[in-house]
């Protein structure tokens, strides 16, 4: 590997890292500030989030404010799932998916 983490053939942003890495230790400080968006989610940065054990709340903030990049199927809503997805957090990640494409 260089250059970075690499989920499922796709490298992660060593940024995005930074930034999704931040949110995870910082959670409940952070779950008073606005979500900034270093761009779109991807399904990979979702994950991270959930397996990251960030509040449902804050999910749905960078759900809503950040935008998806990925499309919605049934392989995504399993892998979201396995991550620890709640049916809200799936619902909403849906909604959004859905809006974006």
């Amino acid at each position: 590997m260089s250059g970075g983490l690499v989920r499922a053939g796709r490298q992660l942003n060593p940024r995005c890292l930074v930034v999704l890495s931040v949110v995870v230790l910082f959670g409940s400080a952070l779950a008073q500030q606005p979500v900034q968006c270093p761009g779109l989610l991807s399904e990979q940065q979702m994950i991270l989030l959930l397996q990251g054990s960030v509040p449902e709340k804050r999910l749905q903030e960078f759900i809503a404010t950040c935008g998806l990049e990925f499309s919605w199927s049934d392989q995504v809503e399993r892998r979201l799932r396995g991550a620890g997805a709640s049916n809200l957090i799936v619902a909403a990640t849906r909604e959004r998916a859905n809006r974006s494409s």
